[in-house]
């Protein structure tokens, strides 16, 4: 599972490489959000791993100022399904790409503060048998 954090720039580590069958690929991310039916494509940028036959690592930027075609994109809190796509051609288009090489995951999780008040009142259960 991808975990994206609101308003970060978040690396995300994939293995991709596996199963690429072109060569100097560019990664195009689909994201499909379970809450409201709709999808993203975000080009991934430079894969910036150490060891690239073994996993693959790509720098994110989730923020409000959307720029799909250079890694920054804007996400609602919640869950999503994601699907990694190889292509020739560095767009966020779909219809350029040639295969999937990854899908799973991803839940976006936000800034927002949850705090739970209790206020001294006392509750009565009467179970009635």
């Amino acid at each position: 599972m991808i975990r994206i954090n609101k308003s970060s720039i978040n690396n995300i580590v994939v293995t991709l490489t596996e199963k690429t069958t072109i060569v100097n690929p560019f990664y195009l991310m689909d994201v499909y959000s379970n809450q409201t039916q709709e999808s993203k494509v975000v080009s991934m940028g430079s894969d910036i791993s150490s060891n690239k036959t073994r996993w693959n690592e790509f720098s994110i930027t989730e923020n409000s100022a959307e720029d799909l075609l250079n890694s920054v994109i804007s996400l609602n809190e919640g869950t999503y399904d994601y699907f990694i796509w190889e292509s020739a051609i560095d767009d966020n288009i779909l219809s350029t790409a040639t295969g999937i090489v990854e899908s799973g995951k991803l839940v976006v999780i936000g800034n927002t503060v949850t705090t739970t008040t209790y206020n001294n009142t006392k509750t009565k259960v009467v179970y009635n048998g």
